[in-house]
């Protein structure tokens, strides 16, 4: 059946009015509800500048009593990973992750994040953007939760957001960022130094580093998979100057350069997180008791017998 000319252009605008809503719907497509977890792909600001940063992050709003799990997941879980598909010359630098809680799991200890996790991403931009164009960045996102079981998720999110010359408008997510800068992890350029002393190693960390208010509790949490008990506790003491933390190592030590996070709890109820990088020696795990007094004793009874 042969239409005439003007109805066959209603037609094909009809169809044009119906799908390119979908279009531009799939173009800004960051949502995906899955089985217990909703996951959804943010930006810190409506548009991006050549050279500057974009900040990126996925929201994952688990059921309630669901966790998810850190980098080193611990005795058991599977880490969060994401996958990035992005425009071309831009990079990205991984998960800045946030610190972790150590939650007993039956006889296994994790390190998880109960209820809502935010996990920001920076992507560098290359220095020179077509601002008459929009950018895709696309992740594929897996993640493990748990409760009573686990179950394995995925999402695919993507976001499309256009390249302009000015300082562009932050979005209703901009407040996740903040908070995520607020209790950010701070890197500790200061080398920490451990002792080992049979099953245990004591982290030797400067008071200075750490600030200067009383330590209430203390918890490490390596990148290294199984060089700690995960389950043994964690002892911590503190002197004039020094914070000294106890673990109990595994079969392998820790190797040179290895890493974690430090979370410590202040008097007043405040936290502070601190990525730290571990390295042998100077360490102690403890003031010597005895040692000197008997040391000393000894070279007077051998002045005393030396006179004699």
């Amino acid at each position: 059946m042969h239409l005439p000319l003007s109805v066959r252009v209603r037609i094909i605008g009809l169809m044009a009015a119906l799908f390119l809503p979908l279009a531009g719907a799939a173009a800004q497509e960051a949502v995906s509800q899955q089985e217990i977890v909703r996951a959804t792909l943010v930006s810190e600001h409506e548009a991006i500048q050549a050279g500057q940063p974009v900040h990126l992050g996925v929201l994952l709003e688990p059921q309630p009593g669901w966790h998810t799990y850190w980098e080193n997941p611990g005795d058991a879980g599977m880490a969060t990973s994401f996958k990035w598909t992005l425009p071309e010359n831009f990079k990205e630098n991984g998960i800045d992750w946030p610190a972790p809680e150590r939650v007993a799991e039956g006889t296994l200890v994790t390190h998880s994040y109960h209820d809502t996790v935010f996990l920001p991403v920076t992507i560098t931009p290359p220095a020179n953007l077509d601002t008459t164009q929009n950018y895709s960045f696309k992740v594929k996102a897996n993640w493990l939760v748990c409760k009573d079981i686990c179950i394995p998720e995925t999402a695919e999110l993507s976001l499309t957001l256009p390249a302009i010359e000015g300082v562009p408008a932050t979005t209703s997510y901009a407040s996740l960022f903040t908070r995520h800068r607020e209790h950010q992890v701070k890197k500790l350029d200061e080398k920490i130094h451990y002792a080992s002393q049979g099953p245990y190693i004591t982290l030797s960390v400067p008071l200075a580093s750490v600030g200067s208010k009383k330590i209430t509790a203390a918890a490490f949490f390596p990148r290294q998979y199984n060089v700690y008990e995960y389950g043994a506790s964690q002892e911590f003491s503190t002197d004039s100057d020094t914070l000294y933390l106890k673990l109990q190592h595994s079969n392998d030590m820790p190797e040179v350069g290895s890493s974690g996070i430090l979370s410590l709890t202040y008097s007043d109820n405040t936290t502070s997180h601190f990525d730290i990088t571990l390295f042998p020696g100077k360490a102690v795990a403890a003031p010597p008791s005895g040692e000197p007094q008997q040391g000393l004793f000894t070279y007077m009874l051998l002045a005393l017998l030396g006179g004699l």
